[in-house]
Formats: structure tokens, sequence, C-alpha cells
């Protein structure tokens, strides 16, 4: 292993930030002790609400059940409450486990590129060797799904995830990091694609959304367990070890959570017949598809490049010291997640559209109060009201989809969007990092403001462009 380079430093005009120092510290810690009731909480509320929601939606009389909707809100009655509400667990599992690796390498980057000698905008070769990965997997899930089922593809996938992280720990070739991206690519696009199928045809709605908020808790506890070793000045390949242990710990909680899988539908619900006799070119020939694919690609891009550009943004282009840095990267993801659980509560009562204008007007505020060089405040802020604006726009427009495209479309539409996603998230944060090796890291900030504005006018175009569509679709 080759010599850590770049060391922990706090350059003068951080100095002034030693007087917060105590805080900080003290804060560590109950930011780990809440990160560790996340999952616990998270299940719990959906349990209650999933609840409430069944006794409000139940008949007051008896009469036919029209819907194999079960006690506890869910769609699959063939499923036991006691087993469910295990599965459901096991999957906010398989969620943090997405987003560990995401939310380290934005921290551990500046380190990395140090180590090999590399051009800060070499982040992009990683981002997109990882979506190359993610795209083959994910668009061979339905073929994985068929063969090993969903608790032998998730532990597979995961024994891919943590195989990537401890070669991150302990390869000694810049080479090989890229190489094993894409092997963590695999293993991250089949638990994401096994995970929703299995969710979308078993799960009720607001625990499908509660799901996509338990990444956030594995993204935002990645940069604390990254800046908390850059802080004690071990090396960044520390940090790995230890994502690649607890990577481990969840493979084997998925090999022997096998037969839980078994007793519900291991594999997705086929497509509505409807859909039998539309093909992907039916799509791609829609315009509203087009504007959803659009959206999707942005906004995953402008949300990765958060993740991964922010710890950069404030240690070397502001000379933030790294724990500082790290919790306020921490902070962004802590967002985003609590975010998508308040949102996943308000979708009872407001529409989806709303929540996602919403969002989306918050944001360009939110990118403003970022810019703000010399305030360490506004960049907490910023950063927090960055991730709570993005928290509702993925879940709900994956919602919106059926009624903007037509149902027959919507398995196809709901494919083509996640696949750009994913691209986004490597193609932008990898033009901020050539656009920041001529014109500074602070160009993140401009960048940001103006792809806000561009998804809120991509959103009302699209709105504009569901309302054509035909009733009969």
């Amino acid at each position: 292993m080759r010599p850590l380079q770049r060391q922990t430093r706090l350059p003068s005009k951080t100095k002034r930030l030693r007087l917060q120092g105590s805080w900080r510290n003290r804060a560590i810690v109950p930011a780990w002790l809440c990160h560790s009731g996340s999952i616990a909480i998270l299940c719990v509320v959906a349990k209650k609400a999933d609840c409430r929601f069944a006794k409000c939606a139940s008949p007051t009389s008896e009469s036919v059940d029209l819907d194999p909707i079960s006690e506890n809100g869910e769609r699959d009655a063939g499923v036991s409450r006691a087993i469910s509400g295990r599965l459901f667990g096991i999957a906010v599992l398989a969620f943090v486990s997405l987003g560990l690796p995401d939310g380290t390498l934005g921290v551990a980057w500046p380190s990395i590129k140090d180590t090999f000698g590399l051009p800060i905008s070499s982040l992009g070769v990683l981002l997109s060797a990882g979506a190359v990965g993610y795209l083959i997997s994910s668009s061979q899930s339905g073929h994985l799904l068929a063969r090993l089922g969903v608790g032998r593809l998730l532990f597979w996938s995961t024994v891919l995830t943590a195989s990537a992280a401890l070669v991150y720990a302990f390869s000694p070739a810049w080479p090989a990091l890229v190489v094993f991206a894409t092997v963590g690519g695999l293993g991250a696009g089949a638990i994401d694609a096994g995970t929703n199928a299995y969710a979308a045809s078993n799960f009720s709605p607001a625990r499908v959304t509660w799901l996509h908020a338990s990444y956030g808790i594995g993204a935002a506890a990645g940069p604390m367990l990254m800046s908390w070793v850059l802080e004690r000045r071990y090396p960044w390949q520390t940090g790995y070890m230890g994502i690649g242990a607890a990577l481990a710990a969840m493979a084997v909680l998925f090999w022997f959570s096998r037969p839980l899988w078994s007793n519900g539908r291991d594999a997705p619900v086929a497509p509505e017949k409807a859909a039998e006799t539309f093909r992907i070119r039916d799509a791609l020939a829609r315009r509203s598809v087009w504007f959803g694919v659009s959206l999707f690609f942005l906004y995953a891009g402008l949300e990765s490049t958060v993740g991964q550009w922010a710890f950069s943004l404030l240690t070397i282009a502001r000379e933030w010291d790294e724990q500082t840095a790290g919790f306020a990267v921490s902070v962004y993801w802590c967002s985003l997640t609590a975010g998508r659980i308040l949102f996943g509560i308000a979708a009872h009562r407001f529409s989806a559209t709303a929540i996602i204008r919403f969002g989306m007007l918050l944001a360009p505020p939110a990118a403003l109060m970022l810019m703000a060089t010399d305030h360490t405040i506004a960049a907490f802020l910023g950063l927090g009201l960055i991730g709570f604006a993005f928290a509702p726009v993925f879940p709900c427009m994956i919602v919106e989809t059926p009624s903007r495209v037509g149902d027959p479309l919507a398995h196809h539409a709901i494919g083509l969007q996640v696949s750009a996603a994913y691209l986004g998230m490597a193609a932008i944060p990898s033009l901020i990092g050539v656009l920041a090796r001529f014109e500074g890291l602070e160009v993140m900030g401009p960048f940001l403001l103006i792809g806000a504005i561009m998804l809120l006018v991509l959103h009302e175009a699209s709105v504009r462009s569901a309302r054509t569509i035909p009733a009969t679709q």
C-alpha cells in the first residue's frame, strides 16, 4: 500500500473555526447514535403509518375485498405480517448498503487523488466505471431474479459491493480501483433493481417511499465514518475497511434471510397485459417519456454532484478542516433522508406533483446559500436545504410516471428513467470535475443554481405534456 501523501490540515483561513471545534466533536457521537437508531425509527414509522392507512381504507361493513391488501396495508396478502415486517427491515438494510459507498467516495476522493497523484477530474472515471456496471446488472435484473430469487440476488450483489470496498482498502494501484468500481456498480445495480421489483409488488406505496429514505441513512453514515478516520490522521483506506466489513456483515444476514423471501413472491409481478402490446420503441416515440428521462438524468446528476463534490469544495476551495466538511456533507444526506420520511407522510394529503414542485422551488435559494463563500453557517444551511429540497423528487416522479406517460408505457418508461438517472450520476459530476480543473471548485455553486432552475422548467413542461395523454392510456 502506498503511503498516504495528504495529511489532515488546519489552514489559516479556518482558524476562526477552531472555537467551534468543541461542539462539532461533541456532535459527532450524537450524530452516530441518531443514525444507528434511524433504521429502527424508519421501520416503526412505516408500520404505524401503514396500519393507520389500512384502517382508514378498510370498509366499515363486511364486503368483498376488491384489492388483496393485508391488515398492515401491504399488497400481498400471502405474506404474513411478521414475515413482511422482517423483509421490510432487510430491504431497508439493502438500501442502506447502497448508500454507504456512494456517500463515502466524495469525502475520500481528495485523499485518493493525492495518494495516486491524479487530477481532480479523475473522479469522473470512477463514477463512469460504476455506472457501466450498474447499467449492465440492472438491465439483466429480471433474468437474475428468475434464476436466483431475491434472497440469493441480495447476497451475491452485496458480496460484490463488499469486495469492491475491500479492494479500495488494499489495492496499491489506481487501475484496480477503476475495475472494481465496475464490480461495485454490478452489485449496486442488482440490489437496487431486485429490491425495488420485490417492493413494488409486495409493499405498500408508503413503505416503498421510505425504502428510498433508507438510502440516505447509508449515504450519511459513510461520510461520518470517513471524516472520523481522516480527522484522526488514519489513511483513507481504513475507512473503506470499515465499509467493506459492514457490507460483508450485511451479506451474511442476507444469506440467512433467504427462506423468508421464498414465503412471498420471489420475483416481480409480470406487467399488465395492456403493456404487452407496447414495445420500448413505442415509449421512445412519446414526448412525455423524453421529458421524464431528461428530468431523471438532470436530477440524479445534481444530487450526485452535491454528494461527491461538496467535501472537495469545502476542504480544497474553502480550506475547511476535514471533520467539519465531512459533518457538513452528512447534514446534506441527513436532510435528504429526513425529507423523504416527512414527504412520505405528506403524500397522504398532497399530490405528488405539488410535493415535487415545492421541493424544486426550494432548490435555487439553497444553491444561492451554498455560494456564500465567507459564511460557514450559510454553507451548512445551504447543504441541508438542498438535501431537503431534493428529497421528494426521485420517489414522487416514479409514482407520477404512469399518469404522465400512460399505464401501458409506464413499465418501459420507468426502466428508461432509472437508466437515465444513473447516467446522470456519472456524467454531471464528471463535467463538474472538468470545469473545476480549469475554473476552480467554486463553479459548483452556479452550476447547481442553473441546474435547479432547469429542473423546475423541465418539470413544468413534463406536467403540461402529461395533460395531452388520452384517458384510455
